[in-house]
């Protein structure tokens, strides 16, 4: 179901990475914020690095700072007939700005 890859080429776009120093910035405690861009843009690079998983699976998630998730998918995936000719894999990005609110949680019910 899901593919092992090894000794791959992984990227990450780079609207991506502005994304994540964005919302780092937005946060009231945070380095990022007292660091020129480029720098900021170097530290979410070098978190995003430490925390990645050894091996990398299509599927696998992790986070990697406040709010930040990793994706791994592979390069490409949301371009119908893309063909990644040298298997690279992308780290795609979800930011989570909103904490819990656990007095308003709502129920799922799934039924198979």
């Amino acid at each position: 179901m899901f593919k092992r890859m090894a000794n791959i080429g992984i990227v990450i776009s780079k609207p991506d990475l502005e994304s994540d120093l964005n919302h780092l910035n937005s946060l009231p405690y945070t380095v990022t914020t007292e660091l020129p861009s480029e720098w900021g843009t170097k530290q979410v690079m070098d978190w995003l690095i430490s925390e990645m998983p050894s091996k990398l699976n299509y599927g696998d998630s992790f986070e990697f700072g406040t709010g930040l998730w990793g994706h791994v998918k592979p390069l490409g995936y949301e371009f119908l007939g893309y063909e990644n000719r040298n298997s690279k894999v992308q780290i795609v990005i979800s930011v989570r700005s909103v904490e819990t609110d656990l007095d308003n949680l709502i129920n799922i019910e799934k039924t198979m």
